[in-house]
This record gives structure tokens, sequence and C-alpha cells, in this order.
């Protein structure tokens, strides 16, 4: 039995002939194709790169906390607290090499 969102990412690639037969002259892979897929809910193909040139410019003319907002949307519940725990532990260490070097300065 297929994972939903395998069987999700099948139906989709039967409505879009293009993105098979990219696959079949190796211009791409099913894997990237479904990342890109469960990322963002779609695939970009040339059909639509003039929509996502558009989709960059807005984007880029946005301020810092919409593109935060954005990027963060991109992520799912369970990696983006993961991304968060893993900064607050490189967020720790920086603390305490500061303190070590606060240390090493106060007693020169």
């Amino acid at each position: 039995m297929l994972h939903p969102k395998v069987r999700e990412f099948k139906l989709f690639m039967e409505e879009r002939p293009d993105l098979k037969r990219k696959v079949r002259q190796k211009q791409t892979t099913l894997q990237a194709l479904f990342e890109e897929w469960h990322l963002s809910g779609d695939v970009q193909t040339e059909a639509h790169s003039e929509k996502g040139n558009k989709q960059k410019e807005d984007f880029q003319e946005e301020d810092l906390t919409a593109k935060l907002a954005k990027v963060m949307s991109l992520f799912e519940g369970m990696k983006w607290s993961s991304i968060l725990e893993d900064v607050q532990g490189m967020l720790e260490m920086a603390q305490i090499y500061l303190a070590d070097f606060a240390e090493q300065q106060q007693k020169k």
C-alpha cells in the first residue's frame, strides 16, 4: 500500500505528461520532482517560468518579515522544530565559547 502523499503525487504526475517526458529524457528525476512537489505543492516548468519570475520579483520587493514568513511556511512542523533545536544548540555553544573567551581575557 502506498503512502497517501505518494498516491497524490502519482495522480499529479498522470496529469503532467511534460514532466513524465523530462524524467524519461533524464532531464530530472522523480525524486527531485517529488521533493519540489512535496514542499511547494507544484513543480516549476518552463510553462510556469514567467509566472515564477514574476513571483520572484514580488518576493524580492517584500520586506524581511514577509520573506521570513514565506520561508517558514515551506517547512513542515517537525522539520521546523528540528531546525530550531539545532539553532538553539548552536547558540548555546556560541555562548559557551564567548564565556570561555571572556574568562581568558580577564585572566590576562
